[in-house]
């Protein structure tokens, strides 16, 4: 009779229809379930001096015609639940339950998608602040170079800097770099390696002041030859890398 049951509310039977009504039709018999299966018949005999089926029967027509309208009531009254349940409930309840749940689905899909965003949004920023840590750590880096280098050298950037602001300054470091390099360091006419008679471009006097003064060049005792100090090579450098520029 279990088995029955819950074989009705389970959803084995045909329709939902019978299995509805004939579920409610067993649970408001529940009290002749509870005798037909519960009770113990010899304990039933010894008080009532009968048998099961006999006891059933009696206690169904115990009130006489009460107990016709009290069977009446009882399948009525689930057929009206019956009804309540497939097409009265389903609408007052079921349907905004369904709807509730859905709001609360999208209320936490939303929460979701804002703490993501936040997520994503601290991520991001974090990567930024790594990004400007790293260019700190480099200029720190490229300062401890300079640091690190020659004292000379570091001021000679700064008089290279200086001399670069004259007027005449890149013309002059020109003009050296085309002699040393191009001409051998002649200041004058001369003959080259092949004995070929070569015309020298030169240095104008005032480029070969400046770069004389500010230590730069080297003049042969006869002041035909020039050729580079450790500073004068140091600014040709410079220079050559702010052309790369």
């Amino acid at each position: 009779m279990l088995q029955i049951l819950f074989d009705f509310f389970s959803g084995k039977a045909k329709t939902k229809i019978y299995t509805t009504f004939l579920g409610w039709l067993l649970i408001l018999h529940i009290d002749l379930i509870f005798l037909a299966i519960f009770t113990d018949q010899s304990v039933l005999f010894e008080k009532t001096n009968q048998l099961k089926g006999e006891y059933i029967v009696s206690y169904l027509t115990q009130l006489g015609i009460w107990s016709v309208v009290i069977e009446l009531s009882r399948i009525v009254l689930a057929v009206l639940i019956s009804y309540l349940m497939i097409w009265i409930i389903p609408k007052l309840i079921n349907e905004k339950s369904y709807k509730q749940e859905l709001a609360i689905e999208y209320k936490l899909r939303e929460m979701k998608v804002i703490q993501e965003e936040k997520l994503n949004s601290r991520e991001s920023k974090a990567v930024k602040e790594q990004l400007q840590n790293i260019e700190s750590e480099k200029e720190v880096v490229i300062e401890r170079a300079k640091l690190d280098k020659n004292p000379i050298y570091i001021e000679w950037d700064s008089e290279f800097d200086e001399f670069m602001k004259l007027r005449n300054g890149k013309q002059a470091l020109a003009q050296i770099s085309n002699t040393i390099y191009s001409e051998s360091g002649n200041l004058y006419n001369f003959r080259d390696g092949n004995n070929m008679y070569v015309e020298a471009s030169g240095v104008i006097s005032d480029d070969l002041a400046l770069a004389d003064t500010n230590g730069l060049v080297n003049i042969s005792s006869k002041g035909d030859k020039l050729s580079l100090t450790d500073k004068g090579k140091y600014f040709i450098k410079k220079l050559n890398e702010h052309k790369s520029d």
